[in-house]
């Protein structure tokens, strides 16, 4: 089942059309310089990059409302402060209401209209686990794919105009390139791999970023 928002589009001025865009960027670039990363999320920033997504669409999903995008992404933003000032992982708590949020959405029958975008949060909430339970050197590159997997998703999304806003599709697309990688193991040695993969990973952020700009509907979301 597609999700649509029955609110009226408005056209924006050319000041606002890349808007969500250039959050992304911003969003990005702090987590580039530590002040995201490396702070209350410091150890695992970019697996809640992408478990936060996964909460908006399922959230977005299973209610039918894509105007719920944003203020989810609200929500996602207390759950991993209240995390990290209780001592739990960002992830765990994400992903944790998440699951709550499936739970509910299978009692209440809203999960078999909803099963491809319901399946999607499942495959990359696990990949998000993915970059908690594993060693450092694995996590990351598993991480590091599924958020290129979850740019790529955002970008169908933003085309079709489904599930999510496109406003919230396209802030997605931009943030979900990875701005760092995961921080190094604590005795110090530098994981195998994980330098080239970071070449991999911003060789492919002009590809991603020009595939939503040239896709982004004239329209404002």
């Amino acid at each position: 089942m597609t999700t649509t928002d029955p609110s009226p589009r408005t056209s924006t001025g050319p000041r606002l059309r890349w808007w969500p865009a250039l959050l992304g960027l911003a969003v990005a670039a702090l987590s580039g310089a530590d002040l995201l990363s490396g702070g209350v999320v410091a150890g695992s920033g970019p697996a809640v990059v992408l478990a936060v997504p996964v909460l908006v669409y399922l959230v977005a999903a299973t209610s039918g409302r894509r105007r719920w995008s944003w203020p989810t992404v609200g929500l996602a933003t207390v759950v991993v402060v209240g995390s990290a000032l209780l001592g739990a992982d960002p992830v765990v708590g994400i992903l944790t209401v998440a699951g709550a949020v499936l739970v509910a959405a299978l009692v209440t029958g809203r999960l078999a209209p909803t099963a491809l975008p319901a399946a999607g949060a499942v495959g990359f909430g696990a990949v998000a686990a993915s970059g908690v339970v594993l060693v450092p050197t694995a996590g990351a590159l598993v991480v590091g794919v599924g958020l290129l997997g979850h740019a790529a998703w955002d970008v169908v999304h933003h085309r079709r105009g489904t599930v999510v806003t496109h406003s919230l599709a396209e802030f997605c697309a931009v943030l979900d390139t990875p701005a760092r990688d995961r921080p190094a193991p604590r005795d110090g040695r530098n994981p195998g791999g994980v330098k080239s993969f970071r070449a991999i990973v911003r060789s492919s952020k002009a590809t991603e970023v020009g595939a939503v700009w040239t896709t982004r509907p004239r329209s404002g979301s």
